[in-house]
Parts: C-alpha cells; sequence; structure tokens
C-alpha cells in the first residue's frame, strides 16, 4: 500500500465509515489533507482537490475501500494498511506477572479476613425501636398541647394585635392573607401571589420571615411569623379576678360600717 502511494505524484486515499468517508490527499510523499467528511459531500470535495491537483500539474491517483465509492483508480483492503507497517499484530504475549500483583492480592485477602474477624467479634448493635404507631404519635401531640399555657381571647388578642401591625403586608409582590397562631410557638403567616415570584420572595425575604415554604399550588406560601408568649393559665387569670373581686366586696363592706 506505501508503495502504492508512493510512486505516484498525488494520491487521494479514501476509507468509508457508513455514512461518512475518510480522506487522506498525499502531494509528493507528503500529506496535504487528512479530514473526515460526509458521504453526500464527497464529490464536491474530490472536485475541488481535483482542480488543486490540475493547477499544480500533478497527475491524481484515487485509492478507496467502501461500497459506495465509485470512480477509483484503484482499490484496497483494511488489512493492507496494518500488514505494511505490521501494525497491530501481536508477536508474543506478556508471560511474566509483576511483583506487585501478588502483594496487592495478599493484603486484599489479609484486609477482607480482617474485616470478617472484626464482625464476629463485635456484633452488630441491635435494631432501633420501631417508628412510634399513629395513635402513639397523636397521643404526644395531645400531651405538647395541653402541657402549654391555655390563655384567655382576652389576654391573647390584644398581643397578636400588637404583633401582628408590626408586619409587612406586602413582600415583593406576596399580599398577606392569614395567620395561623398557636401556643408555645410562633404563628405561621400566609402570604398569597399578587405578581410576585417566587425567588422574588426568598431573595428579598428578612432572615425574621425564614423558613419559607412555598405551596404547590402556585398561589401560596407560608413563613414564620411572630410570637406570643402568654405564660398566665386561664386559672391563675381567674384566680387573680377573684381576688380582685373579693378586694372590692370588702373596701364596700367597710364603707357602709
Amino acid at each position: 500500500m506505501l508503495d502504492r502511494v508512493r510512486r505516484r505524484p498525488a494520491v487521494l486515499v479514501l476509507i468509508q465509515n457508513d455514512e461518512r468517508v475518510h480522506l487522506v490527499l498525499v502531494l509528493r510523499g507528503a500529506v496535504s489533507l487528512d479530514e473526515d467528511v460526509v458521504l453526500n459531500v464527497l464529490s464536491a470535495k474530490r472536485d475541488q482537490i481535483e482542480d488543486q491537483c490540475a493547477k499544480a500539474n500533478l497527475t491524481l491517483a484515487t485509492l478507496g475501500h467502501g461500497a459506495l465509492l465509485h470512480a477509483l483508480d484503484e482499490t484496497f483492503e483494511l488489512r493492507e494498511l496494518l500488514t505494511a507497517r505490521k501494525l497491530g499484530q501481536i508477536k508474543k504475549l506478556p508471560v511474566t506477572v509483576p511483583t506487585f500483583v501478588p502483594l496487592l492480592v495478599i493484603l486484599a485477602a489479609v484486609f477482607f479476613g480482617g474485616k470478617q474477624l472484626v464482625d464476629v467479634l463485635n456484633p452488630p448493635a441491635p435494631p432501633p425501636a420501631p417508628h412510634p404507631t399513629f395513635m402513639q404519635e397523636y397521643q404526644a401531640a395531645l400531651l405538647r398541647t395541653f402541657a402549654a399555657p391555655a390563655p384567655l381571647a382576652s389576654l391573647l388578642a390584644p398581643q397578636l394585635l400588637a404583633r401582628l401591625g408590626t408586619q409587612e403586608s406586602n413582600v415583593s409582590g406576596w399580599q398577606f392573607a392569614k395567620a395561623s397562631c398557636a401556643v408555645g410557638s410562633p404563628c405561621v403567616m400566609t402570604y398569597k401571589r399578587q405578581g410576585g415570584t417566587f425567588k422574588e420572595f426568598d431573595a428579598r425575604a428578612p432572615e425574621a420571615l425564614r423558613p419559607i415554604v412555598f405551596n404547590p399550588d402556585g398561589w401560596h406560601l407560608t413563613t414564620r411569623g411572630p410570637e406570643v408568649s402568654v405564660t398566665a393559665r386561664a386559672g391563675k387569670v381567674l384566680a387573680h379576678a377573684t381576688n380582685v373581686h373579693q378586694g372590692a366586696t370588702d373596701r364596700s363592706a367597710k364603707a357602709l360600717d
């Protein structure tokens, strides 16, 4: 194959690979062009190369391999490329094993054997306790709810109004809709979309409003609200009211005497 290329002033070698063709142009023994083109533009590329060779007064010979290649001066088989340069042929298989291979096998056996020994001497920890049932979680929630102070509405309402009155009602295209407050935990503020986006709200929301939960409906989001601390239970409030009433009664009796 190399002899056929060397004895010609200009040789174009074409190798077809499905819908693409690899072409190599050799001018006076030197590779002038080496590229890969699609099959449907090969004709135009060949015309361009033939014009180049005609201007240089070089006789172009075309060698090719492929079922869809036409107008070839000669054809060749791919094995000729390997035979000519003696490439791709395995003369002798390696029979020696590097020293580090058996050492690596020994180290791996010692490692896994030691791991198995450790597992035998140290049994795994007992499995974790089962997840509480729905009824157990419900009972725990009831205990947490009724363990907290139960304020009177007359004590809670003024504080709620005072705290919520300082909150911004419109934030980045979101308008305040409602607040849900529980005893012993911060209120949950609900905002409704009025032209804003989740990204804008999250970028401009202060730290006091976090965490922010975006509703999948795309129209609502909830944030952390103010916390109203009420420590007086209803019984203490009633006891205080009773003492005040008793004191007023005693003062009235003394005034009549």
